[in-house]
């Protein structure tokens, strides 16, 4: 329960937890079907614009909702160099690095 507590002062969670079902809702309209693990990436993306960031108490309520484990949402959210992790205790937020990529095809573009 202490994580649930922590969780509620850091994410905000009554406004949180509204937005998200809104956010579901609106996923579940488009995609005509319920929730699932493949819009895991569109939803982390757009708790990012909501809340300025992805911090633990987003992972597991995300978790949760897609009926994911908490590594799963982690992996995928740290794997991805444009989603911004926060750090709940200090609500820190690492600033996101430019990247230039010198491949071949992308100077080519």
């Amino acid at each position: 329960m202490a994580d649930e507590q922590r969780d509620a002062v850091h994410a905000g969670v009554p406004a949180f937890e509204a937005w998200l079902e809104t956010c579901l809702a609106a996923q579940a309209a488009r995609t005509g079907r319920a929730p699932a693990q493949t819009d895991l990436l569109p939803l982390l993306l757009a708790v990012q614009a909501h809340a300025g960031g992805i911090d633990d108490g987003h992972v597991r309520r995300l978790a949760h909702v897609l009926n994911l484990s908490r590594a799963e949402v982690h992996g995928v959210a740290s794997c991805y160099p444009d989603i911004v992790r926060r750090d709940a205790s200090t609500a820190a937020q690492v600033a996101p690095a430019l990247e230039l990529c010198a491949a071949e095809a992308c100077q080519a573009r």
